[in-house]
């Protein structure tokens, strides 16, 4: 049986994501790509787990660039934490969130001056959804 997530999806109690998130119908997680990681240790989930912490650290060390560089007005420092992002994700299996990078690097590198406020949170939400997807499958990562 084929495992799916949409970022369309909602839980109760999660935040309703923004409007221009909302008509996407890419999936959140790859789940093959997953299993694919998790396979690489035998199925034990060790080095599942170690490498969502790395992306977990390494994703949050770009947003936190992405940030710096949104207030400094660096234009080329917010495409540069973009496309490491887009990279960590779709490396990782966070669809979505490497999907809206590659969209958003390209927009930025077409349209430098291009309005980061709408596109920022919809990032945000995408960012935070991948990263409480990839935690809870962390926390499931040795179960049988």
């Amino acid at each position: 049986m084929e495992r799916t997530s949409t970022f369309r999806e909602r839980q109760p109690g999660r935040s309703r994501p923004p409007e221009t998130a909302r008509d996407d119908d890419t999936p959140l997680l790859d789940f093959q790509m997953i299993e694919e990681l998790r396979q690489l240790d035998e199925g034990e989930g060790f080095f599942l787990r170690e490498l969502i912490t790395a992306f977990l650290d390494h994703a949050g060390e770009l947003m936190q660039q992405l940030a710096r560089a949104r207030e400094q007005g660096d234009r080329y420092g917010v495409v540069g934490a973009v496309h490491g992002l887009k990279g960590a994700s779709l490396n990782m299996g966070a669809l979505a969130l490497g999907a809206y990078c590659r969209n958003l690097e390209r927009q930025l590198r077409a349209n430098p001056r291009a309005d980061l406020d709408g596109a920022m949170q919809t990032l945000l939400y995408l960012y935070d959804r991948s990263c409480q997807a990839l935690k809870a499958l962390g926390d499931t990562a040795d179960a049988p």
